[in-house]
């Protein structure tokens, strides 16, 4: 088993679908968001890392946009402690 995770490490290997859907289930949780793509996963030894675009309002001020990234991130770090995290924000 620690062979296999280590090599599916070396491979840049996606999450496992349980956990992302952990991912889906947190974006899901805030109604700001309206959507979501470009979703890219992967592990770093046991360190999570997630880059992903979230679609929201293109009326709101950098500070809200910035506030919903901010809450985002946090409610991510919740599930995947440690975790790294981008998150790029686009006009819906």
């Amino acid at each position: 088993d620690l062979g296999l995770r280590a090599y599916h490490n070396l491979m840049d290997r996606e999450m496992p679908d349980a956990e992302k859907d952990k991912i889906y289930e947190t974006i899901k949780a805030m109604p700001e968001i309206r959507g979501h793509h470009q979703l890219k996963t992967r592990y770093a030894g046991n360190k999570p890392f997630m880059q992903m675009h979230i679609d929201i309002d293109a009326n709101l001020s950098f500070k809200d946009a910035h506030d919903i990234i901010d809450r985002l991130e946090h409610a991510l770090l919740e599930v995947f402690p440690g975790a790294e995290v981008i998150i790029h924000p686009d006009p819906a």
